[in-house]
């Protein structure tokens, strides 16, 4: 569950087209150091979305 904690500001650094949906990486510096796992709650433009992998300082 997204708390409403903003940490930081990324931006998006990819976008692929998956059939009838969209997948969006974010490159935050944060991430490297966030407890980020895949399932977890990530805010994008106010919508709670949920991170499918991290890598790095990008989550898909």
């Amino acid at each position: 569950m997204f708390t409403g904690i903003i940490k930081g500001i990324g931006e998006i650094s990819d976008l692929r087209r998956l059939g009838g949906s969209m997948e969006i990486a974010v490159r935050w510096a944060g991430f490297r150091d966030a407890d980020l796992s895949s399932g977890d709650s990530v805010s994008i433009d106010g919508a709670c979305l949920s991170a499918e992998r991290v890598e790095g300082d990008v989550v898909w």
